[in-house]
């Protein structure tokens, strides 16, 4: 993640898709913080 971020933005990255290095949509990011990202798998 981007440390020029600022914390009360990474909010906004919630429900934003993940991509595989070829472009599919594999998941959506279901939390963050400023060590880690947490992704939920799309059913």
């Amino acid at each position: 993640m981007d440390s020029k971020i600022a914390p009360h933005q990474w909010i906004e990255l919630i429900d934003e898709s993940v991509h595989t290095s070829d472009d599919i949509d594999i998941r959506d990011i279901e939390a963050v913080n400023k060590t880690l990202i947490i992704v939920k798998e799309v059913l």
